[in-house]
């Protein structure tokens, strides 16, 4: 995959807060709109949520990584959050969530975006990699993270 710059330093909070999902698409979606990256919040906020009830993002491995393709969205752009008491319910494994990616796409980076979202997905399954984003000291050791789980830089 050709290198895109689909995560950027304003795309990422290190200390989050929320205590059910809704509150962390808030926040998520609030990350969105602060980084100034997307073109509609609105119209990507509408899908975002119609995607959450129609198919639901699975909680597992103490990940979120909500997706969504979106005409509110220019081009492949990741937001990463960490909540540090956990967002308030459990995942699959018994453990609190505290790591959310937010991954949206344009209509026409379909493709693009399937294989972000499968390389992200396979990543999330291992323990060392959830503990790299949980221990990463600055923006700019999460975008590190993304890069090589994403393009194959530093393995």
């Amino acid at each position: 995959m050709q290198k895109k710059n689909i995560m950027q330093a304003k795309n990422i909070a290190l200390s989050l807060e929320a205590e059910s999902e809704l509150e962390t698409i808030a926040a998520m979606l609030e990350l969105v709109e602060e980084s100034g990256t997307i073109v509609n919040v609105r119209q990507l906020a509408d899908d975002l949520l119609t995607r959450e009830v129609t198919d639901r993002t699975t909680t597992g491995n103490c990940a979120l990584l909500f997706h969504v393709v979106s005409r509110g969205v220019r081009h492949l752009q990741l937001y990463f959050g960490r909540f540090i008491n956990g967002i308030g319910y459990f995942s699959h494994s018994g453990h609190p969530i505290d790591l959310v990616f937010l991954l949206v796409g344009a209509p026409s980076e379909a493709t693009e975006f399937e294989s972000v979202l499968q390389k992200l997905e396979t990543a999330l399954q291992d323990h060392a990699t959830r503990d790299a984003f949980r221990n990463a000291g600055t923006e700019k050791d999460v975008v590190q993270q993304i890069n090589k789980i994403v393009f194959n830089q530093g393995v």
